[in-house]
């Protein structure tokens, strides 16, 4: 008796063991820093736009009728001060407008690794 309540205290301890009251693992904190890109990834991603974002955001991001501007005062101003995951996420999920989450993941951004 005294070795399995030994063995479960052991097993309690271990990292995927304390049952399903055990809290589930903190997500990775959200990086400050800005994704990198390789010259080819900057390629894609202009290339892509041009096709799929422009005609609401504008040739140079400037915005639209149809589309907020992707830089400038009133980009920064609501996006500046969060992470950029948020703004990749918020992006992926609702863009193209014609086709939300439509397209391939790495074509939303994803930096290099």
């Amino acid at each position: 008796m005294r070795l399995m309540t030994a063995m479960s205290m052991v097993l309690l301890t271990l990292p995927g063991w304390a049952g399903a009251a055990a809290a589930p693992p903190a997500p990775p904190p959200l990086s400050a820093a800005p994704p990198a890109f390789t010259a080819a990834q900057v390629e894609a991603g202009r290339t892509l736009y041009s096709r799929q974002c422009a005609a609401c955001h504008g040739a140079a991001q400037e915005g639209g009728e149809a589309g907020p501007a992707r830089r400038g005062t009133a980009f920064l101003a609501k996006w500046g001060p969060k992470p950029w995951q948020e703004l990749y996420e918020q992006t992926r999920r609702t863009m193209p407008v014609t086709q939300p989450a439509g397209l391939a993941r790495s074509q939303y951004g994803r930096p290099r690794r």
